[in-house]
Parts: structure tokens; C-alpha cells; sequence
């Protein structure tokens, strides 16, 4: 039998596919973090390494580094993408970080839900790959406020191409990227690329649960995950 709270959700499910998708999708995303499964579970299809993308991470201090997303795969930096999750973790797997969007970006913003600890999509519009465009997915920054978290900080990314065409992105470790330096211990100011770490691409059926750092709600996860349905 079905728990109050899982055909609560369902029924939220069956209300929001009611609405047109002209009128939903607009606020972005109420979840801080996402999982394969329930990728899986919410969205259907399948996570597809085709669509090519990947984060370029570029660490500015110990405490910041700047993130942008992008794909090698022609037809997805011709035709944009539709929804996209970033966050960070540190080396225990909890989220960590608050991010920021460069001034001027328009379809992107923090997500209110964790105190700007994510960035999502914040409009229903095809986000671009041209730099010179305000919806290109890039101009992200990440700050990790607390001193000696446990490193290496990883950025990951949910993107979505079409409803049933996603990718989960990630982790693309940064090295020295650990929080404020104490005093007398100097700050690092080179800027540095990360590189991916073996557990980037997973096929269908890997992962764990969706979770706003632990704290979301399904009633959450079901609006988040029926935002992108209606967009695509």
C-alpha cells in the first residue's frame, strides 16, 4: 500500500502534468544534489555519455574557483541544453560551497533551497554555448566559506538535453580548493584545470537517493523533477 506521503506525490505528479509546460518551469529547481536514480526514476530515459559535456574548473584561491560547462558533441553546442544542476562535495561526499552567477546571466541563478549551496536553470529557455551570450552556461563560482574541508572538493553537474536525454557529469576534482587558509599559512593564488576522476560516467541503474544534502523532501524531489518534465 501506498505511504500518505508517496500518493501525496503522486498526485502532485498527476497535477503537474495537467499544466501547460508553457506555464511551469520558470522558477528552476528546488533540489540541491541529484542521483542516477533518480534520474532514473523521475525523468526516465537514460544517463548518455554521448552528449559529451564537461565542466572546466579553474581554482582562483583556496577558497574560490570559477566553473563553466560545455560539450564536445556538435549537435549539442549547435542546439543548447534545457536544465542544468551544479553543485560541490568534499571528500566525505557531503555538499559544500556557495555559489554565485556572473552578472548579466539570465537563465541560471542559486538555488534558494540549500542558501545558494547550488546553482540551477532559472527559465524554461534553451541555454546556449555561445560565450558571448548571457544564457551560455557559464560564469559560476563556488566558495567554500569553512576552513579544512576535507579535500579534494569535487564539482559535479546534472544536465538535461531533452526529457529523456540527460547527463550526469562529474566529479571533477579540485585540487587545492580546501576553504580559507589559517593565518600564516599563505594563500595559493594560481589558477589551475582539474581533471575527471574515474567515477565521471556511471550506466543506468547506478547511484544512490536524491537529496537537498540530505534535508529535501519528496514532495520536493516530485516538483523538481516535474519542472524538467514539463520543459521538454
Amino acid at each position: 500500500m501506498l505511504s500518505i506521503v508517496a500518493t501525496s506525490a503522486l498526485a502532485l505528479l498527476m497535477v503537474f502534468f495537467s499544466v501547460h509546460p508553457a506555464a511551469a518551469y520558470s522558477a528552476g529547481l528546488t533540489i540541491c544534489d541529484i542521483t542516477e536514480t533518480r534520474m532514473l526514476a523521475g525523468m526516465g530515459g537514460a544517463n548518455s555519455p554521448f552528449l559529451s559535456m564537461d565542466l572546466n574548473v579553474t581554482r582562483i584561491d583556496a577558497s574560490t574557483a570559477t566553473v563553466s560547462v560545455f560539450s564536445t558533441n556538435a549537435t549539442v553546442t549547435s542546439t543548447g541544453i534545457r536544465g542544468l544542476l551544479l553543485w560541490a562535495t568534499d571528500a566525505t561526499g557531503a555538499r559544500v560551497g556557495t555559489w554565485t552567477v556572473r552578472q548579466g546571466q539570465q537563465l541560471f541563478a542559486p538555488v534558494n533551497l540549500c542558501n545558494g549551496g547550488a546553482v540551477s536553470h532559472s527559465g524554461a529557455g534553451v541555454k546556449s554555448f555561445d560565450a558571448s551570450s548571457a544564457t551560455a552556461p557559464q560564469g559560476f563560482t563556488v566558495t567554500i566559506g569553512q576552513s579544512n574541508v576535507p579535500g579534494p572538493i569535487s564539482i559535479r553537474a546534472m544536465v538535461v538535453f531533452t526529457r529523456r536525454v540527460w547527463m550526469l557529469v562529474g566529479a571533477k576534482e579540485v585540487q587545492g580548493l580546501t576553504g580559507p587558509v589559517s593565518s600564516g599559512n599563505g594563500t595559493n593564488t594560481t589558477s589551475t584545470n582539474t581533471t575527471n576522476s574515474a567515477t565521471s560516467l556511471r550506466g543506468p541503474g547506478a547511484g544512490g537517493a536524491l537529496a537537498g544534502n540530505g534535508h529535501a523532501t519528496m514532495m520536493a524531489i516530485v516538483a523538481a523533477l516535474v519542472s524538467l518534465f514539463l520543459a521538454l
